[in-house]
């Protein structure tokens, strides 16, 4: 998780600012469950676990894990450049 991100935890969701971002991204669902880990540097173990904790198939979870991160980096709100 890139230290500069501004983000508040809502009921049944995460509001994230990347600073190079114009917009507030909405993270719902499984990127949820997943948010409190990515903030702690959690392994892929623990991602994949946070998944299957809430609600996702074992055998989907990794595919989850991968959606996730994507579209949190793609967002600006994970990797390591601005």
């Amino acid at each position: 998780m890139r230290p500069d991100v501004c983000w508040r935890v809502l009921p049944g969701e995460v509001l994230a600012l990347a600073p190079t971002a114009d917009n507030v991204t909405s993270i719902r669902g499984a990127g949820v469950a997943l948010w409190g880990s990515l903030l702690d540097g959690a392994s892929r173990a623990t991602l994949e676990g946070d998944a299957v904790r809430a609600g996702c198939p074992v055998d989907r979870a990794p595919g989850v894990v991968d959606e996730v991160i994507g579209a949190l980096t793609d967002a600006g709100l994970i990797g390591s450049g601005p």
